[in-house]
């Protein structure tokens, strides 16, 4: 969890879930904005040992070292340019049903819309049923089947809204070599609908449906910062994990420092273009 809970029922449960102590989701709230980035995710994730490798420590003592030459001081050749706290607590795969979250019925629906790799004899994502169809368009799938575009309205419903059948929507999947209109949304869809038809439809006993279990009793409170190597021209994700109330002092100075070199640098431009803004108020008034 990297954003501050809101009201909502999802948020309310993912936070029972990763079971971390309340001052720990707390300091989401001294988030930046945007904290979709970081060492597990896009560019930041490199497995190689160059100065572009990402890097975990189990601790901030760990990350602080003791001033040898595995401490990440702040300096010319290590800046901090952004950072986000996260809640998190290990997971493992779920062994019982595969990491889909489904039951053993239902996971059968769910291998089988496909096909196997090499047996395609149970596929159904090109045979799917009226009522299947009726579902994807209850939930605002197949829009390109029943909307049009108009200028400065965007997509809106034709009229009249036509009825859009089965043998429509497979034929399409089946001419487009199995892809057709169904995308993740619509498999999932289209799995609980047939499963519900079926009468099996339910979530993996062992996980809930989630897909994974956790092994650990509790969650932690993690920091990740982003780290350039300004003179290598490289920058690199920094996940920073167990994070205790002892610490968060000393986190404060470390990232008010890193705040404080990021604008100086700026600092005559910043000045320059205050006393530009003056000039120009002193003008038109």
């Amino acid at each position: 969890m990297r954003i501050y809970p809101g009201d909502g029922k999802e948020d309310n449960e993912e936070l029972a879930r990763l079971n971390v102590e309340p001052w720990m989701v707390e300091l989401l709230l001294l988030n930046p904005g945007y904290t979709w980035w970081g060492p597990h995710e896009d560019y930041m994730w490199t497995k190689d040992k160059g100065w572009s490798s990402a890097v975990f420590c189990d601790s901030w003592k760990e990350f602080r070292g003791d001033g040898d030459e595995n401490s990440w001081t702040l300096g010319d050749l290590n800046e901090c340019v952004n950072f986000y706290f996260h809640l998190d607590r290990k997971t493992a795969k779920c062994k019982a049903c595969d990491q889909c979250g489904y039951n053993p019925e239902t996971k059968k629906i769910a291998d089988s819309f496909y096909g196997a790799l090499y047996d395609k004899s149970d596929k159904w994502n090109d045979k799917i049923t009226q009522d299947e169809v009726d579902a994807l368009i209850r939930e605002g799938r197949l829009v390109s089947y029943t909307h049009e575009t108009k200028p400065g309205e965007g997509w809106v419903p034709k009229d009249p809204v036509p009825r859009v059948t089965a043998e429509q929507i497979n034929a399409d999947t089946k001419s487009s070599q199995g892809l057709g209109p169904h995308d993740g949304i619509n498999r999932g869809i289209l799995i609980e609908t047939r499963a519900k038809r079926l009468g099996v439809w339910g979530m993996c006993p062992e996980c809930e449906g989630h897909g994974y279990v956790f092994t650990e009793p509790k969650g932690c409170l993690c920091l990740t910062l982003w780290w350039l190597h300004p003179r290598k021209g490289c920058s690199r994700g920094i996940e920073i994990r167990n994070i205790q109330q002892a610490d968060l002092q000393d986190i404060y100075d470390y990232l008010a420092e890193a705040a404080d070199r990021n604008a100086e640098r700026f600092l005559e431009v910043c000045k320059l273009r205050s006393d530009m803004n003056e000039e120009n108020d002193g003008t038109q008034s």
